[in-house]
């Protein structure tokens, strides 16, 4: 058996949105009545609410995320994520330990400084960007995850070149946004919104002429 085919390797990020809410649980008496929830683009926090809900927010988000991951595995639609079991159980880790990087944010705002805590924000969506461009190389032609284009869906050659691609730039987008964190969060944001956008465009024109090179190109069937 492969390992990321073991119920428990499967179990890890159910497990990890579990000890979220412990932690919350147990950071509970000590935290202060009312925590940031939300940060504006200067950093500054703008969004409050009780510790109660604060502290279980990111547990509670952790929960739900691995919960609809799983249940997409179910769908017709994404079948043919079977095929990249390990990479689609990373993918799940990814977003589970980015939730324990914005449970970490939370616990830092309540117990140190609220006004930091957005440049740790800064930093984990970075990380998720280069971590997603990293996988994406890795999943077969399905309809869920990865640069879903007509022509990608219907040409294989132009979904493997146009993942290939559009991770590299995903990952150049995340090491840009990292490295303009020192600017301040408005312009690490920027930086990757704007790494974003000239992904889509790229992949879009390159993979609509990937396909239209591709003689074995055919409709796609999930």
């Amino acid at each position: 058996m492969k390992p990321a085919s073991s119920p428990l390797f499967q179990f890890i990020p159910l497990a990890i949105a579990l000890l979220l809410f412990a932690a919350a649980q147990l950071a509970l008496p000590s935290a202060p009545e009312r925590l940031p929830i939300h940060w504006n683009i200067l950093g500054r926090p703008d969004g409050w609410a009780s510790k109660a809900v604060a502290l279980r927010v990111m547990p509670a988000l952790a929960l739900l995320m691995d919960v609809m991951f799983l249940a997409l595995l179910k769908m017709k639609a994404g079948r043919a994520l079977a095929q990249a079991e390990g990479s689609y159980l990373l993918l799940r880790l990814l977003f589970s330990a980015f939730c324990v990087g914005l449970q970490a944010i939370v616990f830092w705002a309540a117990f140190k400084d609220p006004a930091q805590a957005s440049q740790g924000f800064s930093w984990l969506l970075s990380l998720l960007f280069v971590g997603i461009g990293a996988l994406m190389p890795n999943f077969p032609r399905n309809l869920l995850v990865g640069i879903r284009l007509p022509w990608t869906l219907d040409s294989q050659l132009s979904w493997e070149k146009t993942q290939k691609l559009g991770g590299a730039l995903f990952m150049a987008s995340g090491i840009a946004s990292a490295l303009a964190v020192r600017g301040g969060t408005a312009w690490s944001l920027g930086v990757l919104l704007a790494g974003l956008a000239v992904t889509t465009v790229v992949c879009a024109v390159y993979s609509y002429k990937v396909f239209k090179s591709d003689p074995h190109a055919a409709p796609f069937e999930a």
